[in-house]
């Protein structure tokens, strides 16, 4: 099955945005210790490995928090572009002021927590060695200029290229033109395709969580069963960048059936809560196709 997209004039509604915000795990694998647990299991050599913290998880929680803050909200409201784990998303220009709102306000936090990593590192460092015991090694950790250039925080925001591009190349006939531009145009597509998949594997998620939670008359939720639904709804059409109708249907028909009713209801009201189940398996059937032309219907990647 085919997705219908109106892919025509594309790069005037979205853009590329590319964001490089790495965090800092501070794991390393010590050898010794791996080769004293395998000795002692008489294990064979390189059958398992020990990993410990250079820095305490309360220590890196301002920054890496701030970096899974980042990529749950980009996921939510960009399509992933290019290559996975190039930090490549397509971004509408419906979104733009919104997320690069939001960047701005996560871009200070990034940078607010990693001076303060930076100006307390030595004083962090020298505590958690000691608290690593005999597995405590200050060769272990990399310098604070080192560390200082591993940590940035970048934004780049480029055009979506098209075929059209090269007729700007010199030296080329016509025919090869013809032959790149086709080529371009086909992994455009290709990139465009996968893109919407992910809004329609993210439909599947939610209505399926919600259907198989709610199928348990006794089976106790959270709000958010109910408030993820009026969020994705809320943001499909900056999503629905190809202007699919089918998509803006399917918002459309969520909204209606399955985000308009309050958690609580669904808790007080049986009635309810089986029309809501049975509202969901029909979705779930209704769009069966769309959600099975996506492959797997669900994710990865991380932010």
């Amino acid at each position: 099955m085919t997705i219908q997209s109106e892919n025509v004039g594309l790069e005037a509604k979205a853009m590329v945005i590319t964001i490089s915000a790495p965090r800092w795990e501070a794991l390393k694998i010590d050898r010794r210790v791996s080769d004293e647990a395998q000795d002692q299991n008489k294990a064979k050599r390189d059958s398992g490995y020990y990993k410990k913290h250079l820095m305490s998880k309360e220590d890196l929680y301002p920054l890496n928090h701030t970096v899974t803050e980042l990529w749950d909200y980009i996921g939510k409201h960009c399509l992933p572009w290019g290559a996975k784990g190039s930090g490549s998303y397509l971004l509408s220009a419906e979104a733009y002021f919104e997320v690069l709102g939001k960047l701005a306000e996560l871009e200070r936090q990034y940078w607010e927590a990693k001076d303060e990593l930076i100006a307390k590192f030595t004083e962090k460092r020298d505590r958690q060695i000691k608290a690593l015991g005999n597995m405590g090694n200050i060769k272990d950790y990399p310098s604070i200029s080192e560390l200082e250039s591993r940590l940035r925080f970048d934004v780049t925001i480029d055009p979506i290229s098209t075929g059209g591009q090269l007729h700007a190349l010199i030296g080329l006939n016509k025919i090869e033109i013809e032959r790149l531009e086709k080529e371009v145009e086909a992994r455009q597509q290709m990139r465009i395709d996968a893109a919407v998949k992910t809004v329609w594997a993210k439909i599947k998620e939610v209505v399926t969580h919600l259907h198989e939670r709610l199928s348990d008359p006794d089976a106790k939720f959270h709000d958010t069963l109910i408030t993820n639904i009026k969020e994705l709804v809320g943001v499909i059409p900056q999503l629905n960048i190809t202007g699919d109708k089918q998509l803006s249907e399917a918002a459309e028909r969520l909204e209606k059936e399955l985000g308009s009713i309050e958690p609580q209801t669904l808790r007080d009201n049986k009635r309810a809560r089986k029309q809501v189940v049975k509202s969901a398996e029909q979705i779930i059937a209704d769009m069966a196709p769309f959600f099975d032309v996506n492959g797997k219907g669900g994710e990865e990647d991380g932010k």
